[in-house]
């Protein structure tokens, strides 16, 4: 039989470990842009997003080829 242990870390150190940070940083930038587009602050557009994409992940290849 197999014993089940019990996570003995609390909330706020499991949100400091790892990359808990990083992805509630995206998601409260994720949903303030979203806000923002909502109150028509920003005019998005889809065409310009993959045109972003597209460059960063240029600049991403490039970058990391050089390092």
């Amino acid at each position: 039989m197999t014993e089940w242990k019990r996570d003995e870390r609390h909330g706020t150190e499991v949100l400091t470990k790892g990359t808990g940070i990083f992805w509630g940083l995206v998601l409260i930038i994720l949903g303030m842009f979203m806000f923002a587009v909502y109150l028509k602050w920003i005019v998005f557009e889809l065409e310009l997003v993959f045109a972003l994409l597209i460059v960063v992940a240029g600049l991403w290849l490039v970058v990391s080829k050089l390092v």
